[in-house]
């Protein structure tokens, strides 16, 4: 909650309320362009709590501005005891379909300002007025991360997932192998069978070896871990005990080789249906028991890496499950490394996303050192971008590990980074020296779309041993389920990203059909017309909404015509609402001048100063140029602020140029402009035109320029609208199949007599 701003209802306090609410919404985080456009709609409207609620109807009072903040949204109130205003009833969209000089003037300004905040209310309570902006914050990236940045833990609430991927014991299987006095072998046997030359075989072979009778072994096994069983098969007792060890799901994957005694060969069959692995008779060899063992060994070591794949895949659908579920972006990222990290047991990690032949860094997790950032600081050195190309040469950065996969879409798989000579680990080790650790073993895999395209990089660091917790190497099987792991990850983000342009393209679709809108709207169905005169206009918009903008209508009780024809710096929704503003205020100020002598200075210097008093961080300005010609004289002055010079022409050909007698609108605070004045004669033509015209660029990028234009205009038809047709379709044919990169605005003025 921000300290509420109580400002007197007058026309000087709209600085004061711009400057709270742009101060408000750098404190939300809002981008340039969202801040500018919520401070456009609250000037629009707190003018009109002034005009009409206060000024107009002869009431003075106070407005307060309030703001709240909260994780969803910032929200601005202005509050009035003036008479009730409602904006909402102002605009209604069929008020927008009638011919401009018929519209109430600001009409327009309040319907634009209502579309450039997400939500627009207005609610009144008694005798106080409340209009309510809201500008939602669920798609402003900085706001997400400073979220995840405040949260050490998993920033999500998803139990299952967190259940699923929790490391515990059932999740790490143990992959048998053979090793010097690591394998422990049980012998069950019967107290009068002598077992003297097996224990002499096995620890010959270096085997640990212990002996169990038939009685004391499910206790035995229940206590220590064994690596094979060795069973004397002499009686049924041992069937039944072998069914007891393969029922016990404690030990029931340990291996079982039966040593067939004297005269029972006939308990074999038995004893396989009932699950063992394998038999030697009992006149066996040395080699044969280490034959024996070492197949058993292999086996079971294939059936438990076939179990731990298979407990991983089931793992890799739950998670892929998980992940695909996962709607916010950032939550995404984080899952997918923290996941990747927990399969394998990894203590570290690195997430990058690759971005115009850059890996940026998009977050890092360390468990040892408690780091979790997904909003990293690129300035510093450790988390800059790694660039794919040198800037200088083009050529490919292949000594930095993560830019070598990214570029060859091949894992790296290093036991020890410091012992590396083909990459360059000096990053690495500048990170370990900071925070005073030790990267051992490193995998870098990368994650590609189904173009093959390389949209991010997952790099791990020391995997550990889930037994002593001591670093080792990455080995085979766990690389491999890394890389599986990472073409489902790459899947789900590729569409995630996909996702996400999708939603610029349809803001930005809706910009422009706003945009679009506005200009149509903006520009007047119809033209004044007098006796001996015909006013023409042209408006070809360009795929990206620009800023052009013409207007003509009566002055001086309709003795008098003013015509406008001018182009608003920049694109988009923020150049159409200039449109809005410039034309309100010369509208607007040319009316209240009392003098003909000056109207038309007066009013651009009036536009100027408000435009610079109230918007001039936006540094959005306006090349205009303003006329009025007397319809009896032909009389015609003009104020020309930094627009294409219009031409006048006849049948001699070009007669001359209406240079500009000022700066741009919005430029430079305090400028004087001048006004010239010339007489249009009988037969002649005033054509003016925005840059769009001049500028047009054919397919060899060549501009249409003014030289050809003037060329064109030194014979100009006997009529304005015949003349736009002419230049139209001259620009159109120099242009070609050429895209249309700005608007094209004309407007023509022929006196006939």
């Amino acid at each position: 909650m921000f300290k509420p701003l109580t400002v007197p209802g007058s026309l000087n306090s709209l600085k004061e309320i711009a400057d709270y609410v742009t101060f408000v919404a750098e404190k939300a985080n809002l981008n340039k362009k969202s801040s500018y456009l919520l401070k456009l709609a609250v000037d629009e409207i707190a003018s009109n709590v002034i005009i009409h609620g206060y000024a107009e109807a002869k009431q003075k009072g106070n407005i307060q501005v309030h703001a709240d903040l909260c994780e969803e949204y910032l929200k601005i109130t202005l509050l009035d005891s003036g008479k009730h205003y409602n904006s909402l009833q102002k605009a209604p969209p069929q008020h927008l379909d009638q011919p401009l000089e018929k519209r109430i003037i600001g009409e327009l300004g309040i319907h634009l300002a209502l579309n450039a905040v997400d939500e627009f209310n207005y609610e009144q309570s008694g005798k106080w007025n409340r209009n309510i902006f809201i500008v939602y914050l669920n798609d402003k990236k900085r706001i997400k991360l400073k979220q995840h940045k405040n949260k050490v833990n998993i920033p999500y609430s998803d139990k299952k997932i967190k259940k699923v991927l929790s490391p515990n014991k059932d999740t790490q299987a143990k992959i048998v192998k053979r090793k010097k006095n690591k394998d422990r072998i049980l012998i069950i046997s019967s107290s009068e069978i002598d077992n003297s030359r097996l224990i002499y075989f096995l620890e010959t072979l270096n085997y640990k070896v212990e002996v169990s009778n038939r009685s004391d072994a499910i206790k035995t096994l229940g206590l220590k871990k064994f690596t094979i069983i060795l069973l004397a098969l002499s009686a049924l007792e041992d069937l039944k005990l072998i069914t007891k060890i393969k029922h016990n799901v404690k030990f029931s994957h340990t291996p079982i080789i039966v040593l067939i005694q004297k005269n029972k060969e006939k308990l074999v069959d038995s004893a396989l249906r009932e699950g063992i692995d394998d038999y030697l008779s009992k006149n066996y060899t040395l080699h044969q028991l280490d034959s024996r063992l070492r197949s058993c060994l292999y086996k079971n070591q294939l059936e438990q890496q076939s179990k731990l794949e298979l407990k991983y895949m089931k793992k890799l659908v739950e998670v892929g499950i998980a992940l695909s579920g996962e709607k916010d972006f950032d939550h995404l990222l984080f899952t997918i490394l923290n996941e990747a990290k927990s399969i394998c047991n990894a203590d570290g990690g690195t997430l990058y996303i690759c971005e115009n032949d850059k890996l940026k860094f998009a977050i890092i997790l360390n468990d040892t050192l408690k780091i979790n950032r997904i909003e990293l600081d690129e300035t510093t050195q450790s988390f800059s971008p790694l660039l794919l190309y040198d800037p200088k040469t083009g050529t490919p950065n292949t000594r930095n590990v993560a830019t070598y996969v990214a570029l060859n879409r091949r894992s790296i798989n290093i036991s020890d980074v410091y012992a590396d000579t083909q990459f360059d680990f000096s990053g690495t080790k500048d990170f370990d020296k900071e925070y005073h650790y030790r990267t051992l073993s490193s995998l870098t895999v990368s994650l590609t779309n189904h173009e093959n395209e390389v949209i991010g990089i997952l790099q791990l660091i020391n995997i550990q041993d889930p037994k002593t917790n001591k670093k080792i190497a990455f080995n085979p099987q766990i690389q491999q389920l890394t890389e599986a792991f990472a073409s489902q990850g790459a899947v789900i983000l590729n569409t995630r990203i996909l996702l996400e342009r999708q939603k610029e393209l349809f803001r930005y679709e809706r910009e422009l059909q706003i945009g679009l809108q506005i200009q149509a709207d903006f520009l007047p169905k119809t033209l004044p017309q007098a006796a001996g005169w015909e006013i023409s206009a042209r408006f070809t918009p360009a795929h990206e909404v620009g800023g052009d903008f013409y207007d003509a209508f009566f002055m001086s009780k309709e003795k008098t015509i003013g015509v406008i024809i001018a182009d608003v710096a920049d694109k988009g929704v923020g150049a159409a609402l200039f449109m809005a503003l410039f034309r309100t205020l010369i509208r607007a100020l040319s009316k209240k001048e009392n003098s003909d002598i000056d109207i038309l200075i007066n009013t651009m210097t009036s536009t100027n100063n408000y435009i610079l008093e109230n918007h001039m961080e936006s540094n959005m300005f306006a090349t205009l140029f303003f006329a009025q010609f007397d319809i009896e004289t032909g009389l015609l002055k003009y104020v020309n602020a930094g627009h294409n010079a219009p031409i006048i022409t006849g049948a001699s050909g070009v007669k001359t140029r209406l240079d500009p007698t000022g700066p741009a609108l919005g430029m430079f605070p305090d400028v004087s402009f001048e006004q010239n004045t010339i007489i249009i004669e009988p037969g002649e033509l005033l054509f003016a035109f925005t840059d769009g015209v001049t500028e047009a660029k054919n397919p060899s990028d060549q501009a249409y320029t003014e030289a050809k234009l003037l060329r064109l205009l030194s014979n100009p038809p006997n009529s304005a609208a015949k003349l736009l047709t002419q230049v139209e379709q001259s620009v159109k044919k120099f242009v070609g199949k050429a895209e249309q990169f700005d608007d094209i605005t004309m407007l023509s003025i022929r006196r006939s007599k």
